[in-house]
C-alpha cells in the first residue's frame, strides 16, 4: 500500500482562526451589551455570564440572538477572507429612525501577508482552534476585560430618553458577493455629532478598534 505524506497544519492559518475566535466572541458580548446597557431592550431580556472577570449580559431574546449569530457566523467567513473592515451597530430611534448612536468596529488583520485593500460594499442583513498558550489565554482574558468596561460603563454617554432600535451593518471588500438576505446600504452617519475612541482589542493576529458616535440631545 502506498503511504501519503500529510504535511503540518499552516501555523499561520492557526494563528489568524485562533484570533477569529477572539475577536467573535468579543464581538458578541459587545453587541449584547450595547443592547443592554444603552436600553435598547429592558433588563429582563438578559441573562448574565461571568467572563474575564466581570458580570457580562447575554440577551434571551430569541430573535435578537438569532439575528447576532447570524452575521458573527458570516464576518467569521469574511474575516478568514481578509475581505472585510468594518462593523457598525447603529442605535436608531423607535419613532422616527434617525440615528441617535453608532458604534464602530474596525477589523484588521495583522501580519506581512495582508494588505489594505478598499472596502466600499456597505452590507447589512435586515432584522425581522486556538494555537494560543495559557498565558496567552490569561492576557487574552486580561485585554478582553479592558475593552468590554468601556461598553459596560458608558458613562460618558448621554442618556437615551427615547425607545431605539439596532441594526448591524458590515463593510465588506467590494468583490464581495452578497448573501442572500443582505442588501447593500448607507452608512448611517450622525451629523454634527460627538465621537469617542475607545480602547482597542488586540488578539495575537488582529486589532479591533472601536469608537463610538453619538448626538448630544440634552
Amino acid at each position: 500500500m502506498r503511504s501519503r505524506e500529510v504535511g503540518a497544519p499552516d501555523i499561520d492559518a492557526i494563528q489568524v482562526n485562533g484570533s477569529m475566535t477572539y475577536v467573535l466572541e468579543y464581538l458578541r458580548y459587545a453587541i449584547n451589551g450595547i443592547l443592554f446597557h444603552r436600553g435598547v431592550y429592558p433588563a429582563e431580556d438578559f441573562y448574565v455570564e461571568k467572563r474575564f472577570g466581570l458580570d457580562l449580559l447575554l440577551t434571551i431574546n430569541t430573535s435578537v440572538d438569532d439575528y447576532i449569530e447570524l452575521t458573527l457566523r458570516r464576518m467569521r467567513d469574511w474575516l478568514a477572507e481578509g475581505s472585510v473592515s468594518h462593523m457598525v451597530v447603529v442605535l436608531m430611534d423607535a419613532d422616527d429612525g434617525h440615528v441617535v448612536e453608532r458604534w464602530v468596529f474596525e477589523t484588521r488583520i495583522t501580519g506581512p501577508r495582508y494588505g489594505y485593500p478598499s472596502f466600499n460594499h456597505l452590507l447589512n442583513v435586515t432584522f425581522c482552534g486556538s494555537s494560543a498558550s495559557p498565558r496567552d489565554d490569561l492576557q487574552m482574558d486580561r485585554e478582553m476585560n479592558a475593552v468590554m468596561k468601556d461598553i459596560i460603563s458608558p458613562t460618558y454617554l448621554p442618556t437615551i430618553e427615547n425607545p431605539t432600535v439596532f441594526n448591524i451593518l458590515v463593510y465588506a471588500h467590494e468583490s464581495t458577493t452578497i448573501p442572500e438576505g443582505w442588501d447593500k446600504t448607507h452608512p448611517h452617519g450622525i451629523e454634527e455629532g460627538e465621537n469617542d475612541t475607545l480602547k482597542a482589542l488586540t488578539t495575537p493576529r488582529h486589532i479591533v478598534s472601536l469608537s463610538v458616535a453619538y448626538r448630544d440631545e440634552e
